[in-house]
């Protein structure tokens, strides 16, 4: 859900490619599907069938046996009624709040008698999100499913969730605990390598860089970064200048290279670890 306005993006940039200098028959039938909205379909479903089937196999699996017996469930209509608790990192963020909608939309279209969702906002805040997440193992839960702010710091509630035989499925980011159930994801180091490539391509392999940053600690903001280190190691004329923590936010993102550039600080290249930050960008 979140890439679909990086695929529009992506699509113009393909298309002034083509103008300015040729398709392959290959690109002309990627921006044919992408325009045709296939992808596009495919993708503003993808994720949210993916996290609900995941959850509901995790739920049916464990049921109410063993640890989770004591998990609480409802009877409406003579149907009995699973209780997943999601715990978001920030749904200030137009990416979480955007996932949040899909997913409630998705469930309510196709489990509203089955599923009932408890959403709790982690405000971008390791403690509290722990604190939530162990208030959804108080209220007994059939299954969490999870987007941790921090490796480190999230893991606590993952281990009290599972002590507590609740299964918990980590969305988009993950932790370090060892006793989640699943993760439903990205390859966050290969986002690095493509974005980071792409960029050297344009630049012709030298010029300096500004990165723009998630907020320090993340999963995804780690594994991207190494991504775009690979990449950096193998084209030494590319100098990184500046790195700044922009949290997702784009309005963050503006400030940031607003502030670069009052400073008189010279710069060729941005790399941006998501879609919402480089649109920050774009302001200028």
């Amino acid at each position: 859900i979140g890439y679909l306005e990086y695929i529009d993006l992506y699509t113009a940039d393909r298309k002034r490619n083509c103008n300015r200098s040729g398709c392959s028959d290959g690109y002309r039938a990627d921006e044919e599907e992408l325009r045709g909205g296939k992808i596009m379909k495919k993708m503003k479903s993808l994720s949210t069938v993916l996290l609900l089937v995941c959850v509901m196999v995790f739920v049916c699996a464990c049921g109410k046996s063993g640890a989770g017996s004591d998990t609480k469930t409802e009877e409406k209509g003579g149907k009995e009624t699973y209780v997943i608790g999601c715990s978001w990192m920030d749904l200030t963020t137009q990416y979480q709040a955007t996932l949040k909608s899909y997913v409630d939309k998705y469930c309510k279209e196709n489990y509203a008698d089955e599923v009932e969702l408890v959403h709790m906002d982690g405000q971008s805040n390791s403690a509290t999100q722990v604190s939530q997440m162990e208030t959804l193992v108080s209220q007994g839960v059939d299954a969490i499913l999870m987007v941790p702010y921090d490796r480190a710091g999230c893991a606590p509630g993952v281990d009290a969730a599972a002590e507590a035989g609740i299964p918990v499925i980590e969305l988009c980011q993950e932790t370090n605990s060892p006793n989640r159930s699943s993760f439903v994801g990205s390859n966050h180091k290969e986002s690095g390598i493509q974005t980071m490539t792409r960029l050297a391509e344009e630049a012709q392999g030298k010029g300096k860089l500004v990165v723009l940053e998630g907020p320090t600690g993340q999963d995804c903001v780690i594994a991207r970064g190494e991504g775009m280190q690979e990449v950096l190691d193998q084209n030494p004329d590319i100098e990184v200048i500046a790195t700044k923590t922009c949290d997702w936010d784009r309005a963050k993102a503006m400030s940031a290279v607003e502030n670069i550039i009052q400073s008189g600080l010279e710069f060729d290249i941005i790399f941006a670890q998501s879609d919402s930050m480089a649109m920050g960008r774009l302001k200028h």
